[in-house]
């Protein structure tokens, strides 16, 4: 069985001998969903008191939350990844602290993964520290 549609598919299998002799009425029944949804993009939040988002801040250690997104496909959001001015994609947690950044405009990224290891599109904020 080959299913790549969205959904649920149900698998029944049965035994059959030697002589061909099977009873398909006896069988086991397997469940399986396929997720091929991304998951919406996660809805940075930023603290105006510590990290404004697309302002000015004298913090260089700031922090961001954001709000969990949907995932239609159904099987959850298993986890987020974030980046920070163009760089590589790692994974982060809420609240994401990041590292000291230098002075100057930084763009932050972030995107959730489901379980089925599909990637959502991303949320992005700017900010500029100035300390």
């Amino acid at each position: 069985m080959i299913a790549t549609a969205q959904g649920g598919q149900a698998l029944k299998i049965w035994l059959k001998d030697r002589a061909e002799n099977s009873d398909s009425a006896n069988f086991a029944q397997i469940n399986l969903r396929f997720d091929n949804s991304a998951p919406n993009p996660p809805s940075i939040i930023a603290d105006p008191s510590h990290t404004p988002r697309i302002s000015w801040s004298n913090h260089n250690t700031p922090y961001l939350t954001w709000s969990a997104p949907a995932d239609p496909g159904g099987s959850g959001v298993a986890g987020y990844e974030g980046q920070i001015d163009g760089g590589s994609w790692n994974t982060v947690v809420s609240p994401w602290h990041l590292d000291e950044l230098r002075d100057g405009t930084h763009t932050v990224r972030l995107r959730a993964i489901d379980r089925a290891r599909n990637v959502g599109n991303y949320d992005e904020a700017g900010f500029w520290i100035d300390t």
